[in-house]
């Protein structure tokens, strides 16, 4: 009988705890968002050099013609923050902050002569940040 009570005792505390961990009530999975940089300075402009990364995670380096798209995920909830060079100009912006970002499949960047420019629907534009000379 003392074995039933000592197991009983170990089993509903477990049972207890395995309940309150899986109960999803605000535990709400969001997904990382996909990040997209688009090129949109003027026409037959030199590329503008593009590159990203997260306290852990570099994303690379690229070379953006005019229209291109340097897209890609968001590995952890981190802030990644991307620089760039375009002739004699240069900027830096954070492309993914965590609580600005939560929830956001993706995250959409317009870089243009006028600055930096985010949406998270591809059609809604806001100025984040500018760029610098030296």
């Amino acid at each position: 009988m003392a074995s039933r009570s000592l197991i009983l005792f170990l089993l509903i505390p477990l049972f207890s705890f395995t309940s309150i961990l899986g109960s999803s009530e605000g535990l709400e999975y969001k997904p990382l968002p996909r990040v997209h940089i688009i090129n949109a300075l003027p026409p037959k402009s030199e590329p503008a050099n593009i590159e990203c990364k997260s306290r852990h995670t570099d994303v690379g380096e690229r070379d953006l013609n005019v229209g291109d798209d340097f897209t890609w995920n968001a590995k952890e909830r981190s802030l990644y923050y991307c620089r760039a060079f375009w002739g004699r100009f240069f900027s830096s912006w954070h492309a993914v902050q965590p609580k600005r970002d939560n929830g956001k499949a993706a995250v959409f960047w317009l870089v243009k002569e006028h600055g930096f420019f985010l949406s998270w629907d591809n059609s809604t534009w806001v100025k984040k940040s500018v760029w610098q000379t030296e």
